[in-house]
């Protein structure tokens, strides 16, 4: 399964998708990381936090399954996850995990036949009393802004 895709605010030109900012990493203010794609026997790790959840199996074992990105890599996996973006899955298919995207994404499963993609990291730059929480919203990142008025 697919991997929840990361949600960003910048200032900025608009320059898209997230991965198109990777040389004006100054220009991001906030992303909200993506969970990892899960298979039938395991869970995608939740995206989010200053560091991505690593995928996991039923019975508790990391086994094949992709790891979450953090505030300075992707996470390892098949493939992994870079600035932005997570690993693309092996295979297209329900048997396995893409990594979530992130500030840096999650990577995907380790084999083709089961296995759940790892989550991306969240980042919080350039704002006041900004929080990054891993495992709130169910899919893509989730940002939300709330105005707080100078006093």
């Amino acid at each position: 399964m697919g991997g929840g895709g990361a949600t960003h605010i910048a200032i900025s030109n608009n320059r898209g998708v997230l991965a198109n900012y990777v040389n004006n990493k100054n220009e991001v203010l906030l992303v909200a990381g993506g969970g990892g794609g899960a298979d039938a026997n395991s869970h995608g790790g939740d995206g989010g936090g200053n560091v991505g959840q690593d995928a996991y199996n039923l019975n508790g074992s990391t086994y094949s399954n992709g790891k979450g990105g953090t505030q300075t890599a992707g996470g390892g996996g098949y493939q992994n996850g870079s600035f932005g973006k997570g690993g693309d899955a092996r295979i297209q298919s329900n048997s396995e995990g893409a990594g979530g995207g992130g500030w840096y994404g999650g990577g995907s499963s380790y084999t083709s036949t089961d296995g759940s993609g790892g989550g991306g990291s969240g980042y919080i730059g350039g704002i006041l009393n900004g929080s990054t929480t891993a495992g709130v919203q169910s899919g893509d990142g989730k940002a939300l802004i709330t105005w707080m008025p100078v006093l």
